[in-house]
């Protein structure tokens, strides 16, 4: 997308293109409705579909782009890196799990203790 014709000023140097990287789309009526969406993965450049749970790769275009009604844009010539995660093995994962119920527990029990009583009452958390 080319906004050279809509801006003005210290911008316009003659490199304002932006990429598409993103849309929300909106199926139904102004009350109700269902919502999905397309991305674009910022390394591989694959784009998706995100309907719910399901993901699928699929590219924005033919049936549903018709639906999107917000745009997301990069503006184009920026440097930038983007790190991700490594997929954390599932030993790993079930450990946070547990170790972030954990701590979930314990904040609920200084909280029904803290309503206990009047006192207040210090709680040490992991």
């Amino acid at each position: 997308l080319d906004l050279n014709p809509y801006l003005s000023g210290p911008l316009q140097h003659g490199g304002e293109l932006f990429n598409l990287y993103a849309t929300v789309c909106h199926f139904g009526s102004p009350t109700g409705g269902h919502y999905t969406s397309f991305a674009k993965h910022p390394i591989s450049g694959d784009w998706h579909y995100f309907n719910d749970s399901q993901v699928d790769k699929k590219i924005p275009e033919g049936d549903g782009q018709d639906d999107a009604y917000v745009l997301f844009y990069e503006r184009s010539g920026l440097n930038f890196s983007v790190t991700i995660p490594a997929k954390m093995e599932e030993s790993e994962s079930e450990n946070l799990e547990d170790r972030m119920s954990s701590g979930h527990q314990q904040m609920e029990g200084a909280v029904a203790a803290s309503h206990s009583n009047l006192e207040p009452e210090t709680v040490e958390l992991d």
